[in-house]
């Protein structure tokens, strides 16, 4: 299982990819990834997104694009930007001043990673229940009430992923 974690480095907040193992009867933790600085802007407004006419893939980018819009994220040209930081939408690319950074938001963090492993996400049979999909959503920092999930979940069990 790899999950981020965060590490504070002269005062500031750094985060690594953490891949967890058993080995004889106790957990390992190895750092397979340095993701960047991370930054943490406050939640300037709530929007809303309709899913019903989009396809998975395209509902959770909307997903994205609403949260980074609602952290005050402007979507321009190169993506969306904040300040000096710049999600670039075409291959998840999260950067402040051209370094990969994170953006952690609610209770995750947006970076390459967890962007990736969200819109990759694809049903099997071992996720019946949709938890997997939940852990994903919230790893990547985004809040999605209970109706948005449902329909998230509804669009994969009915093939509706590309």
């Amino acid at each position: 299982m790899t999950f981020v974690r965060t590490k504070k480095i002269g005062g500031k907040p750094y985060a690594y990819l953490v891949e967890n193992r058993w080995e004889g009867g106790r957990a390992r933790q190895t750092v397979t990834a340095y993701l960047g600085r991370v930054h943490e802007p406050q939640k300037t407004t709530t929007a809303t997104v309709d899913l019903a006419q989009q396809s998975f893939k395209g509902a959770v980018e909307a997903l994205i694009n609403q949260e980074l819009a609602s952290h005050g994220f402007e979507r321009r040209e190169n993506g969306f930007v904040r300040e000096t930081i710049v999600v670039n939408p075409s291959d998840w690319s999260v950067n402040n001043k051209g370094k990969p950074t994170v953006i952690r938001m609610n209770e995750g963090f947006l970076c390459p990673h967890t962007l990736q492993q969200l819109t990759n996400y694809a049903h099997d049979e071992k996720d019946g229940n949709g938890m997997m999909l939940a852990r994903r959503l919230v790893e990547a920092g985004l809040n999605v009430p209970k109706e948005t999930f449902v329909a998230l979940f509804e669009k994969i069990n009915k093939g509706e992923q590309q």
